[in-house]
């Protein structure tokens, strides 16, 4: 179980890196263009649909 573990994590490791390092990347004009149509339309479907405000679940991966 242990070893299991440590190898999910040794793979991980980069994909974890790579994450960190981008959160302190500056966006671009497109990413947060982009990002703001998506904030406006899963503000615009909350009323009717309130799961929409999770505009990153999709995006986040589930560790197993």
């Amino acid at each position: 179980m242990i070893i299991k573990k440590y190898k999910r994590a040794l793979e991980n490791e980069k994909e974890s890196r790579t994450y960190f390092e981008d959160l302190s990347d500056v966006p671009t004009t497109a990413q947060m263009t982009a990002w703001a149509a998506e904030i406006s339309k899963a503000e615009a479907a909350r009323i009717n649909k309130p799961e929409v405000m999770d505009v990153m679940g999709p995006k986040i991966k589930k560790g197993s």
